[in-house]
């Protein structure tokens, strides 16, 4: 919890919306930033979305990106369902200051196996950790994800085991989270 800025996501967000604001053009940011802190809100009741709250985590690759800054993936999973979350900080500038520019471009979500270097800020110590699917654990072919918050991008799983947009065109990552599922069969 401490990496919010109140003790439950719930409430941080509890400062009265004047509902008159809701129907009223003029203060129609109010009425989209309900609808959209809504909808994120309501990903957990997705059954489909499990293992985001139970599940395991495998650090994929970083992902390039068409900024300075990559892209940092995650593959989630239980014996339920599986989730691909994908995060990126672009947007903020140095000094914290919020770029309307946040979204970032990648080609493919990588997969594959190898290692990351990293270096603990703190000691300056520096190490290799495993990231991506191991060796034989590859998704299968053609299975198909989808945006959790727009189902409309659809993602696939090529023959080289990494995961493409479906219209081949580059994936927009529009939010610096993004969440992808698997496609209900």
């Amino acid at each position: 919890g401490g990496e919010e800025k109140a003790n439950s996501v719930c409430l941080q967000y509890r400062g009265r919306i004047h509902l008159e604001y809701l129907n009223n053009e003029k203060y129609s940011h109010i009425a989209d930033f309900k609808d959209e802190l809504a909808k994120i809100y309501n990903l957990r009741n997705d059954e489909n979305l499990t293992s985001l709250i139970n599940g395991d985590t495998i650090l994929l690759k970083q992902q390039g990106g068409d900024k300075a800054r990559g892209v940092i993936g995650m593959y989630r999973y239980n014996d339920k369902d599986d989730v691909i979350i994908l995060i990126h900080n672009a947007g903020f500038n140095s000094s914290r200051n919020f770029d309307e520019n946040k979204s970032i471009t990648i080609n493919k979500i990588d997969l594959s196996a190898g290692k990351a270097t990293y270096v603990a800020e703190q000691t300056y110590d520096k190490g290799e950790v495993q990231v991506g699917l191991p060796e034989g654990k590859q998704l299968e072919e053609n299975t198909i994800y989808v945006d959790a918050l727009d189902e409309t991008k659809e993602y696939i799983v090529e023959a080289d085991g990494n995961i493409y947009a479906m219209d081949s065109s580059n994936i927009n990552l529009e939010h610096t989270v993004t969440i992808l599922k698997r496609k209900n069969k």
